[in-house]
């Protein structure tokens, strides 16, 4: 959902890049306004995926990434 949370930060304030303090500020709001967006099927399969991921960690993978 990484492009998603971008394009909601760069919606607000389009100099927003990466990294910079515009984009940190924004950052955790529009997480949770994109997680709002998520329909109910797609939040049960993050849900689960961070459920599996707390008990056993990501796959190698995701981990090289």
């Amino acid at each position: 959902m990484k492009n998603d949370i971008t394009e909601v930060i760069k919606g607000k304030v389009a100099s927003a890049d990466p990294g910079t303090r515009d984009f940190i500020t924004n950052y955790q709001k529009s997480c949770s306004e994109v997680i709002e967006s998520l329909s109910p099927g797609k939040l049960a399969e993050f849900e689960a995926q961070a459920e599996e991921w707390n008990t056993t960690g990501p796959d190698a993978a995701t981990k090289a990434q």
